[in-house]
């Protein structure tokens, strides 16, 4: 597919340090299952999962439940929500009635699917089990996409060749099991969903295993360079090693260590069910880029910690540092009575506000430079056609001066001075302005204040 970067290319220096068109607002939960069939679906509040077909006690309803009631900068517009998909899965009916339908519905890429089953006088597992298979292989849809097989009591479906379906227990008669393979890893998902829509910004996946969890922290920094702009990667653990300032095995530990700017993880002691991170996307993500911190905010459905000094600083380190002596990790702590988020440092020991600003500040650019190629017949190799290319970047960077994300901006002395005799014929014939002799834009990130000191002198 053609990217806009071939016609513009802007790329963002970033000399920020921890003390010194796209949207941003959307995050990408990817879960494991069968659920829905294709790569993508998009939600507006919690229910719509519950209608997906997800169960209420289901990984993605409750990272849906923590993304929609955060109301700390607004409420989230949308969810993406991608899949892993499941191999193989199976229903054990674990809730044996008479005379009782059993129903089964599944999404097709021709539409949807509902198979029920009467349970009859004397039921049991196997006779629900052989009652469905008999009926998902007279079904004209289903016996084209689905493999059916009762392993005596329990219903086992498969996908053919190059087919898909999606199923769910619609009366919850059912222990449903799924089994996976390495394929689709979680990159190779997340890269599924950006096939069909990459309008998402901070992802998030269903578990907190480590080895999984550096895969997609890997992946998400790879993103960076086919994209311009790149993505978030927001996760969390709840091994008591984090809190350990001499373990070098725990997941923060190799996040920092690999100094990943695209991941940001926080600790918290019920991780592992709270899927705390998608609670602060939902929390942060609302704000416009520049005008909020993931700092200081509360979460509406999670517990705080109560940590000592010296497990929250094993996390997060000392502002006095620079955070170099701790973990570049993130908490939920009761402070003075209120429940926070402290501090909002990614992985690399920047703050992920300014990391998201600039990602929005380069799109913006981006995005009023390629409106002004598509809107002008002609820009000519000129120096007056090099001011035309000029004039949108100024625009820019005030509106963001305005918006608080930069400061100290100058049009006249920060941006570089170009001219038409700078580039050669070879580079003129080719009507490119090359990275090198392109606009060089010096801005100052608006960054914000986190951390206050003061002196009271009392006297008698």
């Amino acid at each position: 597919m053609t990217n806009i970067n071939e016609f513009v290319n802007v790329k963002v220096v970033d000399e920020t340090k921890p003390f010194a068109g796209e949207r941003f607002d959307i995050p990408l939960f990817i879960s494991s299952h069968k659920v829905f069939d294709g790569n993508l679906r998009i939600v507006t509040d919690a229910q719509d999962v519950l209608d997906l077909g997800f169960g209420s006690s289901s990984q993605t309803y409750l990272a849906a439940v923590n993304y929609f009631s955060q109301e700390a900068s607004g409420r989230l517009s949308e969810l993406f929500l991608g899949r892993r998909e499941s191999t193989q899965v199976s229903f054990l009916a674990t809730t044996i009635l008479a005379n009782t339908d059993y129903t089964l519905q599944f999404s097709t890429d021709v539409g949807p699917v509902t198979i029920t089953f009467d349970s009859g006088g004397a039921p049991t597992a196997t006779t629900i089990a052989n009652g469905l298979a008999n009926l998902i292989n007279l079904d004209g849809t289903l016996n084209t996409r689905v493999n059916v097989v009762v392993n005596v009591d329990v219903l086992e479906l498969t996908n053919q060749a190059n087919k898909d379906f999606g199923v769910y227990d619609v009366t919850k008669f059912f222990q449903v099991d799924e089994l996976f393979t390495s394929s689709p890893t979680y990159p190779e998902a997340i890269d599924l969903v950006r096939d069909v829509n990459d309008d998402f910004y901070a992802i998030s996946i269903d578990t907190h295993v480590q080895a999984d969890v550096l895969e997609v922290a890997a992946h998400t920094e790879s993103l960076i360079t086919s994209e311009g702009t790149g993505k978030m990667f927001m996760t969390s653990s709840q091994d008591p090693e984090t809190l350990n300032p001499a373990s070098i095995t725990d997941t923060m530990f190799k996040l920092k260590d690999a100094n990943y700017r695209r991941s940001w993880i926080v600790y918290s002691s019920a991780a592992d069910t709270n899927f705390i991170e998608t609670a602060v996307a939902g929390a942060f993500l609302p704000s416009s880029p520049g005008t909020s911190v993931v700092a200081y905010k509360t979460l509406t459905g999670i517990v705080a910690d109560l940590l000592t000094s010296t497990q929250s600083q094993a996390v997060r380190g000392t502002p006095q540092s620079g955070f170099t002596d701790g973990k570049h990790g993130n908490t939920y702590e009761k402070v003075s009575g209120t429940d926070i988020v402290i501090d909002g440092l990614t992985s690399a020991g920047e703050f992920f506000d300014i990391i998201r600003s600039l990602d929005f500040l380069q799109s913006r650019v981006v995005s009023a430079q390629w409106e002004l190629l598509l809107s002008t017949p002609k820009i000519p190799d000129t120096n007056p056609g090099i001011q035309q290319l000029r004039q949108p970047i100024v625009d820019e960077m005030l509106a963001a001066q305005n918006a608080d994300i930069i400061v100290n901006f100058d049009p006249k002395n920060s941006i570089s001075q170009v001219s038409i005799s700078d580039f050669s014929e070879n580079e003129r014939a080719a009507r490119i302005m090359t990275a090198e002799k392109g606009f060089a834009i010096n801005i100052q990130m608006a960054g914000a204040i986190q951390f206050i000191n003061e002196t009271i002198f009392a006297r008698a």
